[in-house]
């Protein structure tokens, strides 16, 4: 299995990162409304879940995206969307610093899985780095 162009390797090591964004286990990024990612199974996979690790660092401005959307590929041309989920601000903002997990029941088949991320946006006036722009932190992707 192997990260499109984006070479972030950290995504499928299988090592987990810890609470700590600066471990080297996360892959980040700022000012980005959409990250997408593509994995490339190697051959067509039945896959029952994907999951994904976020860290929230909450004084660091560190949450988990708006919504997330999964689609598949037999060739990595023509894609269909399978998952989709969002989350309220109440979810994204949560204080304190941890990591999370957000798991897609796929039960499906494909080779190619691409999972795209929409940014959190701005931290809300009320948050303790307001109006900045959030980062998501991810630590790995896990399809079993």
């Amino acid at each position: 299995m192997f990260l499109g162009s984006l070479g972030y390797k950290v995504l499928v090591n299988g090592v987990r990162g810890s609470s700590r964004s600066s471990d080297f286990e996360w892959a980040s990024w700022e000012n980005n409304d959409t990250i997408c990612i593509t994995l490339d199974l190697g051959k067509k996979t039945r896959m029952q879940k994907l999951i994904m690790g976020f860290n929230n660092s909450y004084g660091m401005g560190i949450h988990k995206p708006r919504r997330m959307e999964v689609w598949v590929s037999p060739d990595d041309r023509q894609y269909r969307k399978i998952k989709e989920q969002s989350f309220t601000e109440t979810e994204i903002f949560r204080q304190g610093m941890f990591t999370e997990d957000v798991q897609f029941d796929l039960k499906d088949e494909s080779r190619y899985v691409r999972i795209v991320a929409y940014g959190a946006g701005m931290n809300p006036p009320t948050h303790v780095r307001p109006e900045q722009t959030t980062k998501v932190c991810i630590d790995e992707i896990i399809i079993e």
